[in-house]
């Protein structure tokens, strides 16, 4: 059965971690930590409970080197950025975000791991993007 949790926010940010072969340690409804090239400890989560950091900002060159390197193409329409990776096409309140998700779905596609992640979750995804 499909998972219909929304692909925002942390959850999406997790996700995109975990593809990008990030040193981590949590869970997907956070928080979660990476170990940075810097040698600190990165927390992303509700910032109730931890020292927030946006995995968003942290990641962007990391992400938009993945969108490249899978031949993304990218459109904004009033004020929503698009990402298209193959037959895969993902918006976002930015250009990360937007890649993001088709980086997510595009290696769950890919892979057929029956990951939890579809298009019927990222549809019922926050417009607004949901990343803080």
């Amino acid at each position: 059965m499909a998972d219909l949790t929304p692909l925002t926010g942390i959850r999406l940010e997790y996700l995109c971690a975990r593809l990008l072969d990030c040193d981590m340690i949590g869970t997907e409804n956070g928080p979660f930590a990476i170990y940075m090239n810097d040698q600190s400890i990165a927390v992303f989560g509700d910032p109730k409970r931890v020292a927030y950091r946006s995995f968003t900002e942290e990641a962007a060159s990391d992400v938009l080197e993945m969108a490249k390197e899978l031949h993304a193409s990218f459109h904004a329409t009033n004020g929503v950025a698009e990402c298209q990776i193959d037959d895969i096409k993902t918006s976002g309140a930015s250009y990360i975000e937007a890649a993001m998700k088709a980086i997510v779905l595009h290696h769950s596609a890919r892979d057929g791991s029956g990951s939890s992640v579809n298009a019927t979750s990222l549809s019922k995804a926050n417009p607004d993007g949901g990343l803080q």
